[in-house]
Order: C-alpha cells, then sequence, then structure tokens
C-alpha cells in the first residue's frame, strides 16, 4: 500500500510564521525569524480543541504539509493581503497523522 502525501495543489497559500521559542519571563515571548509557510488558509470561525483539550474559538485555520517543522501555540502567523494581513496568534494546533493508511497526513493551526 502506498500512502500518499501529495497535497501539493491544495497549498495556495503562503503565510509568514513566527515560531515562539520561549514564553514569559522577564523579556516576554520570545519568536524566531519569520519562515514562510506554504499551506491552505479557511478564513471561518468554529470550535477547535485547545492545548489543553478544551474547546477553543479559532477565527481561521491554516493547513500545510506534515513535512513542516511543528508550529507551537503562542507563534504568530501573518495572514494575506486577501484576508486582512493582520498578525494572529496560534491558539489549538493539530497532527493529521494518517497512520499508515492511504490518505494524506497533515498539520493544521487555530488562529486567533
Amino acid at each position: 500500500m502506498v500512502v500518499s502525501d501529495d497535497l501539493s495543489a491544495l497549498w495556495v497559500h503562503e503565510l509568514p510564521v513566527e515560531r515562539r521559542t520561549a514564553s514569559g519571563g522577564g523579556y516576554g515571548d520570545q519568536y524566531a525569524a519569520a519562515e514562510t509557510v506554504s499551506g491552505f488558509y479557511d478564513d471561518t470561525t468554529q470550535l477547535m480543541p485547545g492545548p489543553d483539550g478544551v474547546q477553543v474559538v479559532v477565527s481561521g485555520r491554516f493547513a500545510f504539509p506534515s513535512s513542516v517543522a511543528y508550529i507551537p501555540v503562542g507563534s504568530r502567523v501573518t495572514l494575506p493581503a486577501l484576508f486582512g494581513g493582520r498578525v494572529t496568534e496560534v491558539i489549538a494546533s493539530a497532527v493529521g497523522d494518517a497512520g499508515g493508511q492511504p490518505v494524506p497526513a497533515h498539520q493544521e493551526v487555530g488562529l486567533r
């Protein structure tokens, strides 16, 4: 059985991502340099499980390839101009692992 992860036709949006590297403390949150990630942005408000399992309201979702390095909660993402161009925060993160099934794996983050 061949497992496909080729969703490249869906990755039509490029979003700059600044991964949170440290939180709180005297210097506040710390972020890595921005990296552009290709994926698919969906500007739909919905409920999504947060990092502690509690449902949170997200104002948009960004799905991207499973090969991209994990984007932790608290990271910053800049939306495309088409969606307002604002900087927003990752408030939920999920990994869609196909578990060896013939369906594509991906990652997804919920944005404030």
